[in-house]
């Protein structure tokens, strides 16, 4: 990962960031303000040094606590939630790049001894996706032992977690593959609820169905937007790391 020039591309957002001060001590303030000036700081004298620097921003913002980094549910510290309103202006560092760092700080924090922390921090990175929820590290685990294997390389590990991550051998109903059209179709159907009238037409006749079907339509729905909020976080994250590889490759 190289500490990208200060951009306005990351959740940079005045309101927000008023927002989440005011969930912040002014001390806690100037403690993340001078924690991000350390990270600058890192990233600019030694950016091979990022072990480091992902152990220091997770024992920073979370005080050595591993519950809620996983599963989409990082947010649930305001000193993290008040860093990434920094992102790109304050903080040299995307909201991606800055969830990956405290990520692997915080496996480095719960695996202490092992395959883990002989394991390079490009093969970590590819390694991470394996990990869904804080209590399950399993299938990580597996991806471990799998790095560990004498002729493996990061493109064989970024291929073998691709593979595990697209096994649909415990759902024989899910494709393993959704294509690019296909997302475009889903899209487009969203789209097709932008105005308030669709919407409330759509409510009154949903609404008129039994309990047993609403039921099991309101928990699909939740269901729905739970996952398109995670492929949403899912593809800014990829995008990134995209990015990353193409600039490592044009250096």
């Amino acid at each position: 990962m190289t500490a990208p020039k200060k951009s306005t591309t990351g959740p940079v957002n005045t309101t927000a960031t008023d927002n989440e001060a005011d969930a912040l001590t002014a001390a806690e303030q100037r403690r993340i303000r001078s924690l991000c000036q350390q990270a600058n700081k890192a990233l600019r004298e030694n950016s091979s040094r990022l072990e480091a620097l992902a152990n220091s921003l997770f024992s920073g913002l979370f005080n050595g606590g591993t519950d809620g980094i996983f599963g989409g549910r990082t947010a649930a510290s305001p000193a993290y939630r008040f860093m990434v309103t920094l992102c790109g202006t304050e903080l040299d560092l995307s909201k991606p790049q800055l969830s990956r760092l405290v990520r692997i700080g915080c496996l480095n924090h719960r695996l202490k001894t092992g395959g883990w922390t002989r394991l390079g921090w490009s093969v970590k990175q590819e390694l991470l996706p394996l990990v869904e929820s804080d209590g399950d590290l399993s299938t990580l685990m597996e991806g471990i032992k799998e790095a560990q294997k004498a002729k493996a390389s990061v493109r064989s590990i970024r291929e073998w977690v691709a593979a595990r991550m697209g096994d649909s051998a415990t759902n024989p109903d899910e494709p393993n593959a959704v294509s690019t059209a296909t997302a475009t179709r889903l899209f487009a159907a969203g789209r097709r609820l932008r105005t308030v009238a669709t919407r409330r037409r759509l409510a009154e006749r949903l609404g008129k169905l039994d309990n047993a079907a609403y039921t099991t339509l309101m928990s699909d729905l939740d269901a729905t937007l739970k996952h398109l909020q995670q492929l949403r976080e899912e593809m800014i994250e990829r995008r990134s790391t995209t990015r990353e590889r193409e600039t490592r490759a044009a250096a």
